[in-house]
């Protein structure tokens, strides 16, 4: 609850400031900009060393990594009428308020949120968020989002390693308590890490089933592990199938990992 309180009050301190209203195509190119400098190899390896120091999926790696962005941010918020530092950061929320429900301006500001390392914005809690009442939170309750979001993400984002490659994914730990089928593609099983690590075995002692040269084909993929863990160990090529559902996490965790090929060559 307190922390709650805390992100509200945030949003609640810009809410009266008068930041220039953000159209479509602004939004898209601003987001395209910052991205193209968060993808960049020097703040990369910057955000990796805040991952050692603070731990993937801390609130204090949160707190580090919003510092690290309005570094960044301050090069690019200027040229779309917002200010620099936290007052650009939540005015830049602000001014997206209205356009993060198209699917354009959504699928750029989740490749954003890739890039950091975080979790993506499902389209699903923004639209509940925009729909919801809550204490104070108006029409769009971006506090309340946050505060759900800072809550999944603390065992969102996971690595393992096979044959030396580092294979990251995302997943979302769902409730026990669950009727919806389909929400179990969003979580890595045990069975689907067991398999993994099966394949690495049989690669390791020259097995029959091992995947290197192969062309391998991952039904079911949810997380899509199994899959990725095949090319990290050799496969030749991989494809990925699950219900549509799971397809924008499975989607998230490919291009987290576009990679694999090329790190295994030295690329």
């Amino acid at each position: 609850a307190e922390f709650g309180d805390e992100v509200s009050m945030a949003f609640e301190s810009v809410e009266g400031r008068d930041f220039k209203p953000l159209a479509k195509e602004e939004a898209i190119l601003l987001q395209h900009e910052l991205l193209q400098r968060y993808r960049y190899s020097p703040f990369q390896m910057r955000l990796k060393d805040l991952e050692a120091s603070h731990g993937r999926g801390t609130p204090a790696l949160s707190v580090a990594v919003d510092e690290l962005c309005m570094e960044v941010q301050a090069h690019v918020l200027p040229k779309y009428g917002l200010p620099t530092g936290q007052d650009g950061l939540e005015g830049l929320e602000r001014a997206l308020v209205t356009l993060d429900l198209d699917d354009e301006v959504c699928a750029v500001s989740n490749e954003v949120r890739l890039a950091l390392g975080r979790l993506p914005r499902r389209k699903a809690e923004v639209e509940l968020a925009a729909t919801e009442e809550k204490e104070g939170g108006g029409m769009f309750d971006w506090g309340s989002l946050g505060v759900r979001e800072a809550d999944s993400i603390r065992q969102a984002l996971v690595e393992y390693v096979f044959g030396g490659v580092s294979c990251r994914i995302f997943q979302q730990p769902i409730s026990r308590d669950t009727t919806d089928a389909e929400a179990t593609s969003s979580e890595l099983w045990p069975a689907g890490l067991a398999l993994a690590k099966y394949l690495e075995f049989n690669v390791t002692t020259m097995g029959r089933d091992s995947p290197a040269g192969l062309s391998v084909l991952e039904l079911g993929a949810g997380t899509g592990l199994a899959g990725l863990s095949a090319r990290a160990l050799g496969a030749r090529q991989v494809m990925f199938t699950d219900l549509k559902a799971a397809l924008p996490w499975l989607r998230q965790n490919i291009a987290l990992n576009e990679r694999l090929g090329e790190d295994r060559a030295g690329g």
